[in-house]
């Protein structure tokens, strides 16, 4: 291919005499094309002088196109690729005069410089393919001489770029730079730590550092750097590739003597890398996913000496065990972590069952380890396996390491090796914990990492010589976990306990379906359950059973399907959406088992294949209709969501159970039921709306017919079936838009009400009209929707005319809804619908349907002008008109002329109010809808060329007089800016935060600095007219500029002025713009000029007021940013800061007459003690403990003085300020609070007692209560140091204990229960002897049975300290006794099992415990004074919730079981139920384990005879009462209760059957030792029991407690 000289491709003109141009992307592309043909292969003298210059002429003009940032992504990978091709031909030429043009230095370093700072709108591959480039370039140059500066220059650069987060350069391919180049063997790992050590921030060479130690020291900061960029996410895999090829490096010029170190490596030199990770992994342990699947695997693979690198540097001794606990949370996960990489890089040999031999991580050869250390081979034998070990971390209380040890027995290699019986145990023991983890993301890995232990143990048995179940014992004799663990002492692995886990874990998983169990049971166990169906298909056998007691006296070894059709069919209606949708997952998994089962037939058994389907469709159909009738019932009586969208489920569900009936009552016939019944709800609503909205809620069929349509297979409905419902649609909808329009089209229709002057209950008031129409509309158009949708599938054998009719009114009416809704919700979703229309409309062939969107586009021009005088803050539905008809055209010129269109309007001037003096604001409108398209991320490439057009037009609406303009333009142009930087909002950003600032914002918008500086600075006539009315105006330019600073950093451009102008607003007189400019100078800080601007600040220079809160605004800032910094390496400086600003004591808090500058003086000293005694504070994000604590002096020194201090000034404000200041009042019980955390947790007693004098006995507000009640226990604890118990000191115990029992009630504020777990944390944190807890055994039963309380509250905060509480106290309390074993720190589950056992074997004898646990078991505890369980005075006064009960006789008949049923029957049927929180307490889980250690306690205890017989009495009279309820159920006297959705489904209900049952059995366990009749009374109890069972299999009650009440029965 021939160009005419002169001119480029396409006719690009670039003669000599133009300067270089942006050339587009079909330019480049024809330039990588067509670069061969400008390059004779012939002689030197081939090319004429023309093409020469040609050459020149488009190498520069690739290079200004590559060096600007306006070409997109996909432009700027074709630039570079016509980079590379040009600069690859010129380099390979034999004419010197075409190589010479790239082969030069200046032309080298120009395009490494636009490689390393124009790389952000740059494609990964273009990138790394220009750096080959440049490396084959300067290989070349280094042939020629001229390469060894250019390569240290060029190093320096990246090395720069990596340190220096301000620089232009991009860190990620400065990495990926010094990775070619160490691979390539380019440059040195000595002139990279020379060049890193040279910088001018370094302090390593400054300080004359040995060179040795220098060097090390520089490769470990070097390391450290790098992996601080592994905060972004663009940055992680070069960041992986670089690490090993570094280290590689080092370590082989190390190993070289380069440095002049030893020659190979002992058993203490450790890699280079592993504390900068340690170090790392600290400080930011949130990216555990990042080391462990892209860092960590690549340093690992470096050798054997770098694997064992890790757990070498862990207290462990040769066992791998004896000193786990001495681990820290941070050192097991990072075991745990390299355990899993190293295990994943090892595949597994396995020659069979039971002898796969992966080479362990603490296995590896010795040799292959420290090559002159000596081991025996013995030891080496004895080293612990790390499946071994990781069970034992699966009760860590970090959810973090659990979650890891757990991982270990999912690691692919190991995937076929059977489990250790002990691991089996463990496992049994550990799981229910996982259940319980409330925190999202720990449950969501449990997840994951079950699905794939599920998926190994089903492997296992497949892998078996034998058939999997062949040996599967039955569910009665299954082993216990002792005799588990004693199996496991005899051999490694047994197939049959695989077998009998999963059995086991099948159980446990249908026990977690009750209705009263957490959340998080329900979704951990929902989650679960289709995996298990399909790795173990055999284990739910298909077939119906309505209870467990089949299973149990037929022996089967599986489990019937039936049993979970009723837990998961009430599941449905479960307040929690996210449960509904799991619950709907495992029955259409159990659905498509039942369906898809065959039999072993033979050709032409047709008749026996369609049996077994209609068998199939029998077995699911019949529960399933039950629960519809039910369900429909039920919500017609409440018409709440949640049963509106389980009754959809339900109603879907039978459409699916059809799948392989025969006609008539086939998919066909649900389909048109539902269909004719939805048409009668919406003609009912017509005729009598009021009874409708009350009695006959329709959004129950409109969600059915939804799920049925989005998944309609059309090959089971006739085409016409769908045609017609698609006919009907629009006139159902058009009816139902008809009846919510007045209501959700008014302007305020939260606050409208038809019959707020005479309401009763025949008609619904305003709150229930509003969300009968909300709901209505919203599923109405959803079913829109997902018709709409399938229109592509069955509309190509409509007739055309009658698809151009159907589409139309569907499009009309979405539109209109759009045009009218004022309801925000409303609109959201119909946006959505009609986005969906005019998409479906540009997938027609019909030219018609297709220019429908455009035609629309110019009704809401018009809707954007005759609704100018009705604006609102987002112009309700007219943005999402616009945003839905560019989603049809998502690029092109329609789109621009659409946004040109809308600027145009936002940039008209404002016209005068109208006759009626209603103003004209059309541009509201605009300015809105051009904030949607912004935002919308399918137009980000073809809004971004209007980016800066519109971020003027947003300024420029910041001067508008009309405030409705200036904040449509405000919120306008913070949705620019958060398109810009990726929605980084600096009013929501942590203080501490790491900043990277956009590299390139200034250069695309080059605009943005003149914008910022003219925001943010005003002449002085300006300033001084900012006042009344212009304050805002001027508030809200100069809150835009700060934004775009703390954005974007600050500008080349303007830098000086923009400087002078923060610091004059930092001490201007409006609070709100000081508080803005501290922060964003804080974002913008360097940290090498931190010690020099902190000192400066303190200074006592301040001119005014103003200026020194602004001082001390930027200074909390400061130190929130860089925390981290000042605890650490520079703890030194925050002692210093401490010690400046007591000597500003005086000045500030005592004789300063401003309030408010003296509270933010109380704030910054709050706020340093906070972040070094490792407290939370307001502008904390991490937990300060993993930073190093204020050095203990200064705060020894300065604390006791300065809380008295603190006194003296609450005292001054009230005497000499003569007024009360909210703000000041606030601020100075702040730090007395910090300081009081900080004096209570000091283990000298008499530093915590002092505390006490301060505090009055009688304290008056809830924060003192708490503060005494945290105080107290450490007190208490002292007086028991030594033995014998003085009488003064056990008073003082009682009345600690009731507080206590009293603080830590569930109706007490959270504030108050952590208080109490944290005194009773501090009472243990004393030396008490043994036997002085042994002689207060009866007071100390209480403060055992309050702790146990906060290991079982619903506040996480609460269950956590009383996990580290029992944990502490245990361990602590076996080193006294001796016993010398250690605690690894336990979850709140497992501390709360081995706080039941302590009790247990500490209070076997005790009648105290006895009527605790029984009071527990029935769960009558909070009807009961605390004086009848308590008894002594309190030490705090605590407002009771309602009359206390002083008898047992009381007790037993005020709660009564048929009161206690009537209760829990109780039928709530508002729209607007509040739903009793129960995101983690279970009752069922609590009386489980109060009747079993009731069931532990030895029988000879004498009991509490009142209260036994009244026990007694109760349980009898309610198995009586059930027996009559059951039968009266059965025969239809009352109500239908006992099927699917019945009252025993109800969780109140539940519980307290199974409550009786439970009792049932621990009274029947006393009497087979002699109580309560003994033997002659086990029979008469039994045989009451079983009549109860009875009538429940008849009434059909829950088949869980039909099955607790038959295992009782047998046993």
């Amino acid at each position: 291919m021939e160009h005419e000289e002169g001119r480029g491709p396409h006719g690009h003109t670039n003669d000599s005499n133009n300067r270089a141009v942006i050339l587009s992307e079909d330019d480049a592309r024809e330039i990588s094309r067509s670069t061969a043909t400008l390059i004779s292969k012939g002689n030197s003298h081939s090319h004429k002088d023309d093409n020469i210059d040609h050459l020149k002429r488009l190498l520069e003009d690739l290079l200004t196109t590559a060096s600007s940032t306006r070409p997109s992504p996909p432009h700027g990978a074709a630039i570079l690729n016509a980079l590379c091709s040009l600069l690859e031909l010129c380099s390979t030429s034999a004419d010197p005069r075409i190589y010479l043009i790239v082969l030069n230095a200046e032309t080298w370093m120009r395009i490494f410089q636009i490689m390393l700072e124009r790389s952000e709108n740059k494609k990964a591959k273009p990138t790394k393919r220009l750096l080959l480039t440049l490396t084959s370039l300067l290989n070349r140059l280094r042939i020629q001489g001229d390469g060894a500066a250019m390569i240290k220059k060029a190093s320096a650069y990246s090395i720069h770029a990596i340190y220096d987060q301000e620089n232009a350069a991009s860190p990620k391919v400065a990495v990926q730079v010094l990775e070619h180049f160490l691979s390539k063997h380019v440059v040195t790992v000595s002139l990279v730590l020379e060049l890193a050590l040279t910088r001018p921030d370094s302090h390593l060479a400054s300080e004359g550092v040995a060179s040795t130690l220098c060097n090390h020291a520089a490769a470990q900061g070097l390391i450290s750097t790098v992996l601080d960029w592994l905060d972004y996410p663009d940055c992680v895999s070069v960041i992986s590739r670089f690490l090993p090829v570094f280290v590689k490096s080092f370590e082989e010029e190390r190993c070289a003597d380069r440095y002049g170190l030893h020659h190979g490596h002992t058993e203490d030199d450790l890699p280079i890398w592993i504390d900068p990770v340690k170090l790392y992994y600290k400080r930011c342990p949130w990216h555990s996913e990042i080391l462990e699947n892209q860092v960590l695997p690549n340093l690992l693979r470096l050798s054997a000496r770098d694997m064992m690198a890790l757990p070498n540097t862990l207290p462990l001794d040769m066992n791998r065990q004896a000193c786990l606990e001495m681990c820290s949370k941070v050192d097991l996960q990072l075991f745990l972590l390299t355990a899993k990489a190293a295990i994943s890089l090892r595949p597994s040999r396995v020659d069979g069952i039971g002898k796969s031999s992966p080479k362990s991580i603490l296995q590896i050869n010795v040799a292959e380890l420290f090559r002159p250390a000596m081991v025996s081979d013995d030891a080496i034998q004895k080293v612990l396996e790390p499946e071994t070990l990781s069970s034992r971390l699966l009760d860590h209380a970090s959810p973090n390491v659990r979650a890891a040890a757990l991982s270990i027995l999912t690691v692919g290699p190991i995937m076929s090796k059977p489990l250790e019986n002990i691991t089996l145990a463990r496992l049994k023991s550990t799981i229910p914990y996982f259940h319980q983890e409330t925190t999202p993301k720990a449950r969501n890995g449990f997840i994951t990492e079950m699905k794939k232990l599920c998926r190994r143990i089903a492997g296992v048995g497949k892998g078996a010589p034998n058939s999997y179940l062949t040996h599967a014992p039955s569910y009665q004799t299954e082993r216990t976990d002792t005799q588990m663990n004693s199996a496991a002492k005899d051999g490694c692995t047994n197939l049959e306990s695989h077998v009998e886990f999963v059995h086991w874990y099948a159980g446990f998983l249908l026990e977690e379906l009750r209705p009263t169990a957490s959340y998080q049971s329900h979704i951990t166990a929902l989650s679960i359950l289709p995996e298990l169906l399909v790795t173990d298909p055999v284990l739910f056998k298909p077939g119906i059973s309505v209870g467990f007691w089949q299973y149990n006296t037929s022996r089967e070894c599986q489990y019937t399907s039936g049993l979970l059709l009723r837990p998961l069919i009430d599941l449905l209606f479960n307040p929690f959406d996210d449960v509904r949708q799991a619950s709907a997952t495992v029955l259409e998994c159990l659905l498509h088992r039942e369906l898809e089962t065959r039999e072993e037939i033979d050709d032409g058994a047709a008749v026996k294949q369609i049996s077994t389907r209609a068998r199939g469709f029998e077995t699911m159909i019949g529960p399933i209709n039950g629960g519809i009738k039910v369900a429909r019932a039920l919500f017609r009586q409440s018409g709440r969501a949640d049963h509106a969208d389980g009754l959809g489920r339900l109603l879907s569900l039978c459409y699916s159970a059809r799948r392989f009936s025969v006609a008539p009552n086939n998919q066909y016939w649900t389909f048109k039921l539902l269909e004719c019944e939805l048409e009668q709800d919406v003609r009912k609503a017509g005729d009598d709306p009021d009874r409708t909205i009350r009695y006959a809620p329709i959004h129950g069929h409109l969600i059915a017919l939804r799920y049925i349509v989005t998944r309609l297979e059309i090959r089971n409905i006739p085409d016409d079936t769908f045609l017609a419902f698609s006919q009907k649609l629009p006139e159902i909808c058009h009816q139902l838009w008809a009846f919510v329009r007045p209501i959700l089209c008014a302007d305020a229709p939260e606050g409208l009400d038809l019959y707020s002057e005479a309401m009763d209950d025949a008609y619904p008031g305003g709150k229930e009209r509003l969300s009968f129409c909300w709901r209505a509309l919203k599923e109405s158009s959803l079913l829109m929707h997902a018709t709409i949708s399938r229109f592509d599938l069955t509309s190509m054998t409509w007739d055309q005319s009658l698809y151009r009719d159907v589409h139309h009114q569907l499009g009309d009416l979405a539109f209109q809804q759009l045009a009218e809704l004022r309801h925000r919700g409303a609109f959201s979703t119909v946006s959505q619908t009609f986005a969906s229309w005019c998409v479906s409309c540009t997938r027609t062939t019909l030219p018609d349907i297709a220019a429908l969107p455009k035609v629309y586009y110019q009704d809401t021009l018009a809707c954007i002008q005759q609704n100018a005088t009705a604006f609102t803050r987002r112009s309700a539905g007219l943005p999402a008109m616009i945003t839905g008809i560019l989603s049809a055209y998502p690029e092109g010129d329609f789109f621009t002329h659409v946004v040109l269109d809308l600027q145009a309007i936002a940039n008209a001037p404002i016209e005068d109010a109208s006759a009626s003096g209603d103003m004209q604001l059309p541009q509201v409108h605009a300015l809105n809808c051009l904030k949607d398209i912004f935002t919308d991320t399918r137009f980000g490439p073809s809004s971004e060329p209007h980016m800066a057009d519109t971020l003027d037009l947003a300024v420029s609406c910041l001067d508008c007089p009309v405030w409705a303009i200036r904040n449509c333009g405000l919120m306008l142009m913070k949705a620019l800016l958060n398109r810009t930087n990726g929605g980084t909002d600096t009013s929501s950003t942590r203080a501490s935060s790491p900043r990277r600032f956009p590299k390139l914002t200034y250069e695309r918008f080059s605009n943005l600095p003149d914008l910022t500086l003219t925001l943010l600075c005003n002449d002085k006539a300006d300033i001084g007219q900012s006042k009344g009315a212009g304050e805002a105006l001027h508030a809200q330019k100069v809150f835009a500029a700060l934004e775009i600073v703390g954005r974007f950093g600050l500008p080349t451009e303007h830098r000086n002025k923009l400087q002078i102008a923060m610091i004059h607003h930092l001490e201007g007189p409006v609070w709100a713009l000081r508080d803005k400019a501290a922060k964003a100078l804080s974002i913008i800080a360097d940290k090498s000029n931190l010690v020099r601007e902190t000192r400066r600040m303190l200074n006592r220079d301040w001119r005014s007021q103003n200026a020194l809160h602004g001082r001390l605004l930027l200074l909390r800032w400061l130190m929130g940013r860089f925390r981290s910094l000042l605890f650490s390496e520079m703890h030194g400086m925050a002692t210093a800061i401490l010690g400046l600003l007591i000597d500003l004591f005086e000045d500030i808090a005592l004789s300063n007459p401003c309030p408010f500058t003296s509270a933010a003086y109380l704030d910054v000293i709050a706020d340093l003690v906070d972040f070094a005694t490792g407290a939370n504070s307001e502008l904390s994000y991490v937990s300060c403990r993993s930073y190093s604590p204020l050095p203990g002096k200064a705060l020894i020194i300065f604390a006791p003085k300065l809380r008295v201090d603190l006194d003296s000034v609450q005292v001054i404000n009230q005497t000499n300020r003569g007024a009360t200041f909210p703000l000041f009042e606030t601020s100075l019980k702040r730090c007395q609070a910090v300081l009081n955390s900080y004096l209570s947790t000091q283990t000298d007693v008499v530093v915590a007692s002092s505390r006490l004098q301060h505090i009055s006995w009688a304290p008056e507000s809830p924060q003192e209560h708490d503060e005494f009640l945290r105080l107290r226990g450490r007190e208490v604890g002292a007086g028991l140091v030594t033995p014998p118990i003085q009488s003064k000191s056990l008073a003082d115990l009682t009345a600690w204990t009731r507080s206590l029992v009293l603080a830590g009630s569930e109706h007490s504020d959270v504030s108050t229960r952590l208080a109490a777990v944290c005194s009773i944390g501090d009472f243990f944190g004393t030396p008490i002897a043994y036997n002085v807890l042994q002689d207060a055994s009866t007071e100390m039963l209480y403060v055992y049975l309050a702790l146990y309380d906060a290991l079982v509250d619903d506040d996480e905060e609460v269950r956590d300290q009383g996990a580290k509480v029992v944990s502490s106290f245990l361990c602590a309390l076996n080193v006294r006794k001796g016993d010398g074993s250690k605690m690894l720190a336990l979850p709140a589950p497992a501390g709360k099992g081995a706080l039941q056992q302590y009790l247990v074997r500490e209070y076997q004898q005790s009648s105290g415990l006895w009527a605790e646990a029984g009071l527990r078991l029935t769960g009558l505890t909070s009807h009961v004074e605390i004086s009848a369980r308590v008894p002594g005075p309190s030490i705090i006064a605590l407002p009771a919730r309602k009359q206390p009960l002083h008898s047992w006789t009381e007790l037993m008949k005020e709660n009564s079981i048929s009161q206690l049923y009537k209760e829990a029957t109780r039928q709530q049927n508002a729209v607007f139920q509040e739903e009793r929180q129960n995101l983690y307490i279970d009752p069922i889980r609590e009386a489980d384990v109060w009747a079993n250690m009731l069931c532990q306690l030895e029988p000879s205890i004498g009991l509490e005879k009142d209260l036994a017989m009244y026990w007694h009495t109760w349980t009898i009279s309610g198995l009586a009462f059930f027996r009559e309820t059951f039968d009266r159920l059965h025969d239809g006297t009352v109500r239908p209760a006992g099927s699917i959705l019945g009252v025993s489904s109800k969780a109140d209900v539940y519980s307290l059957i199974y409550r009786v049952v439970l009792a049932t059995r621990v009274i029947i366990h006393y009497q087979e030792r002699g109580f309560w009749g003994g033997s002659s009374g086990k029979a008469d109890l039994i045989s009451l029991l079983g009549q109860v069972l009875d009538c429940g299999k008849k009434a059909q009650v829950h088949d869980l407690l039909l099955y607790k009440m038959e295992e009782i029965c047998q046993s």
